[in-house]
């Protein structure tokens, strides 16, 4: 497996994985926890036992418990060995301490613009990934109480699609991703 990120789109959480020369591959079955030890299963899907390729898989939790969703593959090979993914989490719900307003312009051919509401001070991840999870801009930046703007110069974006995401540094586990576009 390449990459496996996950993104908040409004009500729902849409998981997204790419793999590459896929062999004996059986299926994919998607695991969510509420405690990132005990894991329920969501859904299954079949491999595309794509050799030589990459494959994109997207699979949408229509129904994320509130709070912090973490996320894991079931790899099942045809012969029943199973492997397991990295586990991934999402926030789900208005988190009363940080929230993204708007990340813009959308798409953009330059540098973009990130506001971020902080109900108190604290320290914020800026990451830039491209589709197969390589981190290609990472920054931390403080938060001061308030509406806060950051900028990410153009020379930063790559071309293309990629994925902006912020974490807190601190311990409430927020973390904001949304896909951008730059022409």
């Amino acid at each position: 497996m390449l990459s496996f990120i996950g993104v908040n789109m409004g009500s729902k959480n849409m998981l997204e994985w790419v793999t590459v020369s896929e062999k004996e591959f059986n299926y994919f079955e998607i695991q969510r926890s509420t405690d990132a030890e005990n894991f329920v299963s969501l859904g299954r899907m079949k491999a595309m036992n794509s050799k030589n390729i990459h494959f994109t898989y997207v699979f949408n939790d229509e129904a994320p418990a509130e709070g912090i969703n973490y996320y894991r593959l079931k790899q099942v090979d045809l012969n029943g060995k199973v492997e397991y993914s990295e586990i991934i989490s999402i926030q789900m719900g208005n988190n009363k301490k940080l929230s993204v307003k708007n990340i813009y312009p959308n798409p953009t051919s330059g540098q973009i613009n990130i506001d971020v509401y902080s109900d108190a001070e604290t320290t914020l991840e800026i990451k830039l990934t491209d589709l197969l999870g390589k981190a290609v801009y990472t920054e931390k930046v403080q938060a001061a109480k308030g509406l806060n703007v950051y900028r990410v110069s153009e020379e930063k974006i790559p071309a293309g699609m990629f994925f902006v995401s912020l974490f807190s540094c601190d311990e409430e586990g927020f973390s904001y991703t949304q896909k951008i576009i730059r022409k």
